[in-house]
Formats: C-alpha cells, sequence, structure tokens
C-alpha cells in the first residue's frame, strides 16, 4: 500500500478514538492501545493520542473472524466484533454499490469508442464489476436476515427490551442491578463476615 493511498483512506474516513473502538467492541482501552502499538490495528497518533480509520477497525475485525483460533479475544468479544462487522458492510454497501454502478458506466461509455482488441479486455472487466455489483446487492438482501440471528449471541436478552423506551430500559436495567446485590450481596456479606470470625477464631 503506497504512502498516498494510506493518506487517502485518511482523509476520506471517519477517525475513531481508542475509547470509542473499545465502548464499541466491549474491550479495555489498553488492549486497543496494545493493537495499535503492535500495528495490528492500523493506527497513527495525533499527539499522544491514538486515532484509527473506520476502515482499519474493520480490516482487524475481519482478519480476527478469519484467524479465529489465533485470537486471544474470549468468545464473547469475538461475537460482538462479528456482529459489528457485518453492520459495517452493510452501512458500507450503498456507497460501494454506487461506485460499482459509476465504474460500469465508465467502462460501457469506453467500450463503445474502442477497437474490437481493446473491448476483449474491456468485457471481461465489465463481467466482474457486474458481478461484484450483484454480490454485494445480495449481500444487502441477505444481512439483515443474519444480523438479526448473530444479535442474540453478540447480545443476549438485549432484543425483547428493544422497543422500550431509554427511561424505562433505565429503571429495568437498575432494578436488575439492585436485584443481584439483594439477597446474593446479603449472603457474600455474611460470607464474609463468618470468615473473618472463623479466622479471628483460629488465631
Amino acid at each position: 500500500m503506497t504512502k498516498a493511498h494510506n493518506e487517502n483512506k485518511v482523509i476520506n474516513s471517519k477517525l475513531v478514538t481508542v475509547e470509542e473502538a473499545a465502548d464499541r467492541f466491549g474491550v479495555k482501552e489498553s488492549y486497543i492501545k496494545r493493537m495499535c502499538r503492535e500495528q495490528k490495528i492500523e493506527a497513527f497518533k495525533v499527539g499522544k493520542f491514538w486515532r484509527m480509520t473506520e476502515s482499519s477497525l474493520g480490516d482487524f475485525i475481519n482478519d480476527l473472524t478469519v484467524n479465529r483460533e489465533k485470537t486471544e479475544l474470549r468468545q464473547d468479544i469475538q461475537d460482538k466484533l462479528r456482529f459489528h462487522s457485518m453492520i459495517r458492510s452493510l452501512e458500507a454497501a450503498p456507497k460501494s454499490i454506487e461506485r460499482l454502478n459509476d465504474t460500469i458506466d465508465q467502462v460501457k461509455e469506453t467500450f463503445q469508442k474502442e477497437d474490437k482488441i481493446k473491448r476483449i479486455v474491456l468485457a471481461s472487466k465489465l463481467k466482474n464489476l457486474v458481478g461484484d455489483r450483484e454480490t454485494k446487492k445480495q449481500m444487502v438482501k441477505e444481512i439483515p436476515d443474519a444480523l438479526d440471528e448473530m444479535a442474540e449471541v453478540a447480545y443476549p436478552g438485549m432484543k425483547e427490551v428493544i422497543n422500550e423506551d431509554a427511561d424505562t430500559l433505565e429503571w429495568y436495567f437498575l432494578g436488575e442491578i439492585n436485584d443481584k446485590k439483594g439477597p446474593e450481596a446479603e449472603e457474600e456479606k455474611k460470607g464474609s463476615v463468618l470468615s473473618m470470625k472463623t479466622a479471628g477464631i483460629n488465631r
């Protein structure tokens, strides 16, 4: 990859902070920073802060998906990464299809002006472009169903609550947290006190 290509990629992409990347994938910021330092995520520094592009994060996710057995990430984090990768592919598809249509139009226009020999090359190029475009279109149709299935794996239980308003959700999650702190917390506390007393007796 040339330097100019990398610069264009940065200019044309939204920059992502370490905090945003960590929050998106459910990992610690220290992990994202380490991936940047080790160049597993293509990133650069603005002052003392790491920045990366959406496309470099996508490349990182795709690499993890291909090389699952080599990754040190927990399975639940891998599931989230794959889920976000699919979302990114779906979001990027319309622009990608539009670019392919533009290129197809250019090839068709050039095709009419060229001699028979050059038309052979252009016809082959046109075939590949049309194939790529139709593959993208099919992907746009299939990904929503795949995302729906993957959602429960990546974010268990969240599909059931997404139709609620945000205030209701806040109270619902708060209730869950307090329930966990209730009887279980009391038992843990009793167990902890008992252990301390027993330790004191043994002394």
